[in-house]
């Protein structure tokens, strides 16, 4: 009975026993199976661990092929530059020396130091260097010892580098130490006990850990036998060892990775787990005999039922409901087991839709944004957004670095702050980079605000930016900022322009004394006296006086013109005959007249004027002569037109004077128009010149801009309003006026400036006229009222102290309505319009005049009739 019962179990027993061996033969291949994969993922580590130094070697020379020139002009620069990239890298193990050759393979440029016979470094002959040419893309040499030195290896890694159109023009070497591809094998994290090897595509040992350390330089058999790309196998070493071998391939370069482990440390577990699943076999058959038959039932199948959800769970899907019943623990392990399913299915499906809305996020984003590798600046993703505003696809960029859309002017320095930024930052930082200037695939370039924060992708460390175009607002702050300074300009010339009127004015009162006592003395000299000469001088000089104080009221806007509509095109006819004789032989004059031009409203001797100016001004810019070019034409500006800062909107004759002089800087253009400011030497010129050419201009309404560089010539460009009326001829030089006439009408005249009340009193009481005199006007006003003769003549300043001209000629036209008005003035006729008095419609003479100005004009307005009625009232001031 007993031996039956025994058989009976041992029957009972023998599938369960067969079963678990099978398991235990199956555990342990699927043990060797994850020894292998362990050994064959230290070595993709490893390989992973090279890659990332070797592309940060290679970005290093991209970025430094961007910053070179092949030109045998430019060694002195390439051996600066390079040996500053080279002292930036810090690691001296890792990158020894960069070197820039022609594509002769002579040395153009290294980073070594003292400096060698560049004819000694030539690197026409290596095998690399060969290869780069004929292929036009990356390549690495084979493993040598330094120069000089024996006790190290190096290789040499070369980068093509292109012009503009992309063609060939050399290569940039940087040569790198063996060691430094040592202490990447070491910092991979191999499992204990294993050991990695760098080899060639020769076999040839470039970095080891373990006893391949000492091995650089020598070639191993079994690398050469590795055929496959990578893989995993069984060699046995010199000792006899047998070792457990996972190679794989760097792609590009041909270097195999070799991670060797004893089989016997590889497998070691897995033979222990064998043991004690034997051990664990047989006291399981001496216990379970007597209880296998109980037992069987309750166990076997709800464990079953375990292990098959189990492998549901691990295969991704949702463990079933419990199928077979269960008592006791083995109830309580099943429930259990069922409610971590559940739990596990719930987080799983929370964290899938968190990636959806991540990716909702990051893809509806309106702003692009881009994740690249921390370390290689690599793009890993990008949104619609980015796709959209830079021009390149998914899969572009996915080739592209940060490097490559940046100008290359900013590439080191993008380095520099990304190196700065990556210290800086920890994980989930967010930081503002600041603003960058980036490239669209098309070659244009934007302005835009970087927001990065350091996150992380598949495991890797990763940066995530956010990058918001700002070209529009950057321009509009420049437009901004340029506007400022044109109000501030502006501003600047205007208060000049008042204190320039306002010493005018007071020399006018001077010089009309001046003028006509040296008239009136003259007058009085006979012919031949000595003093006429004198006098003659002190005349000479006041009417220089007097041209300057024109000038200076050209300035600040202030002459009294009578504009007409005008063609510039018959103005610069009829000035280019004496353009020339002025000028020199020396300077070659061009003109180009646009046809059907508009008609300008100005006066033709203030435009004549500006034209002489410019030319004067280009003429002494030549001293060696040159290029002077005239040119006429109509244009159109738009509101905010870019190409015509500080034209206002509107319809324009344009007058341009360009010339191949000797150029201004900045701040020289920045003062041009100022009065009395100038460039010449002391004694040589007024500086009025061009302030004459800006007053004219703004009383025209019109606007002169001025482009210059040391060097590269000036343009002057003026803008003046299109008038719609036809243009009239240019008004000729007159015959000299006879004479004037006198007469022995009354004249009242009112001034308060004694110099001009004297000098007018004493010509026109010679000439026959009966002079009633007032120093203002209440003064007048008291005469007139006492006097009950006809006083036939009002001459009068506009703006006196206490009465305005203009009131008092209102005044005493009320009682004698026959009175005929003639004003005078050394304020400009934006003044006098000011003060309400037009010279269009009243007699009006400007100061300072002669004698004889003033006699002609009394005896124009007494002869013309009735006096034009008085405008609109203005304000107070003085004359």
């Amino acid at each position: 009975m007993r031996g039956q019962l025994v058989l009976l179990v041992m029957m009972a027993l023998t599938p369960f026993l067969a079963l678990a061996a099978l398991r235990a033969n199956e555990r342990a291949a699927r043990a060797r199976q994850a020894t292998e994969e362990r050994v064959l993922s230290a070595a993709r580590q490893v390989r992973w661990r090279v890659e990332d130094r070797v592309h940060n070697i290679r970005a290093m020379l991209v970025a430094t092929a961007h910053t070179v020139r092949v030109d045998p002009a430019a060694v002195a620069a390439n051996d600066s530059v390079l040996r500053a990239i080279r002292d930036g890298l810090g690691d001296v193990e890792a990158v020894t020396n960069l070197w820039v050759h022609d594509r002769a393979g002579a040395n153009v440029g290294t980073s070594l130091r003292p400096l060698p016979d560049r004819a000694s470094v030539a690197a026409g002959d290596r095998r690399y260097f060969r290869d780069l040419l004929r292929t036009g893309r990356a390549a690495v040499g084979d493993p040598v010892r330094a120069r000089g030195d024996t006790s190290f290896w190096t290789v040499t890694f070369a980068e093509p580098v292109r012009d503009r159109d992309g063609a060939l023009r050399g290569a940039v070497l940087g040569t790198v130490r063996l060691r430094s591809l040592a202490r990447t094998l070491v910092q991979a994290g191999l499992p204990a006990g294993a050991s990695a090897t760098l080899v060639d595509a020769n076999g040839v040992v470039l970095g080891g850990t373990g006893a391949d350390s000492l091995a650089i330089g020598r070639a191993l058999a079994t690398a050469r036998a590795a055929a496959p790309a990578e893989g995993v196998g069984e060699v046995t070493a010199d000792d006899g060892t047998r070792l457990l071998v996972a190679h794989t391939r760097l792609p590009g370069l041909g270097w195999r990775v070799h991670v060797a482990m004893p089989r016997r440390a590889a497998l070691v577990d897995v033979e222990s787990e064998i043991r004690r699943d034997v051990l664990l076999a047989l006291l399981t058959l001496v216990v379970s005999l007597g209880l296998a038959l109980a037992v069987a039932r309750r166990l076997v199948q709800p464990l079953e039922a375990l292990a098959e959800d189990a492998q549901r769970l691990a295969a991704g899907e949702p463990p079933g409901p419990a199928r077979h019943a269960a008592t006791g623990e083995l109830e309580t392990l099943a429930e259990a087991f069922h409610e971590m399913a559940a739990t596990i299915a719930a987080r799983t499906a929370a964290l899938h839709r968190s990636e959806q809305r991540h990716r909702l996020m990051f893809d509806a984003s309106p702003l692009p944004i881009y994740m690249v590798d921390l370390e290689t600046y690599r793009f890993l993703a990008v949104n619609d957004a980015a796709v959209a505003q830079y021009g390149w696809s998914r899969a572009e960029f996915a080739e592209l670095t940060l490097l490559d859309i940046r100008p290359p002017e900013e590439r080191l320095r993008f380095l520099s702050v990304a190196r700065s930024l990556g210290m800086a930052q920890s994980f989930n930082d967010r930081a503002n980079a600041g603003v960058w200037r980036h490239l669209r695939r098309d070659g244009t370039t934007m302005e835009v605000e970087i927001f990065t924060a350091i996150t992380e992708h598949e495991g890797r460390p990763a940066r995530l930016s956010v990058a918001i175009d700002v070209t529009a607002r950057r321009l509009a702050e420049r437009a901004l900022q340029e506007s400022q300074e044109q109000l501030r300009r502006a501003q600047k010339m205007e208060a000049l322009g008042r204190f320039a009127g306002g010493i005018a004015h007071d020399f006018n009162n001077l010089l009309t004394g001046i003028l006509g006592y040296c008239d009136l003395a003259l007058l009085d000299l006979p012919d031949g006296a000595p003093e006429r000469e004198d006098f003659q001088a002190i005349r000479l000089a006041a009417q220089r006086a007097a041209g300057l104080t024109g000038q200076i009221l050209a300035f600040s806007r202030g002459q009294v013109v009578q504009p007409v509509p005008l063609d510039l095109n018959e103005v610069l006819a009829g000035l280019e005959p004496m353009l020339g004789r002025m000028i020199g032989e020396h300077i070659r004059l061009v003109t180009a007249r646009a046809p059907a031009l508009g008609a300008v409203l100005a006066d033709p001797g203030q435009v004549e004027q500006i034209v002489v100016n410019l030319a004067l001004n280009a003429r002494d810019a030549m001293p060696e002569g040159g290029l002077m070019s005239l040119a006429t034409r109509d244009e159109r500006v738009e509101a905010h037109d870019p190409t015509h800062p500080g034209v206002p909107a509107g319809r324009w004759v344009v007058l341009e004077l360009r010339d191949t002089g000797v150029g201004m800087d900045a701040e020289t253009q920045a003062r041009i128009f100022e009065p009395f400011f100038t460039t010449k030497e002391r004694g040589k010129g007024t500086g009025l010149g061009l302030a004459t050419v800006y007053g004219i201009v703004r009383q025209a309404g019109g606007t002169v801009r001025v482009r210059s560089a040391p060097g590269a010539g000036s343009t002057f460009t003026v803008y003046l309003p299109r008038a719609e009326a036809a243009a009239v001829e240019p008004r000729r030089a007159e015959a000299p006026a006879p004479p004037a006439r006198g007469g022995s009408e009354t004249v009242l005249l009112v001034e308060d400036e004694d110099a001009v009340r004297s000098i007018a009193r004493e010509t026109l009481a010679r000439r026959g006229y009966e002079v009633l005199v007032a120093a203002d006007g209440p003064a007048a006003l008291a005469l007139a009222r006492r006097r009950e003769a006809p006083i036939d003549l009002l001459l009068t300043d506009v703006v006196m102290p206490g009465m305005h001209g203009r009131a008092l000629a209102e005044a005493l036209l009320r009682d004698r309505p026959t009175l005929r008005v003639l004003f005078m003035s050394g304020y400009t006729e934006d003044e006098v319009l000011h003060r309400g008095v037009s010279t269009e419609a009243l007699a009006f003479i400007a100061k300072p005049f002669t004698p004889d100005m003033l006699a002609a004009r009394v005896r124009d307005v007494l002869d013309a009739g009735e006096g034009a009625p008085v405008l609109a009232a203005a304000g107070g001031g003085r004359d």
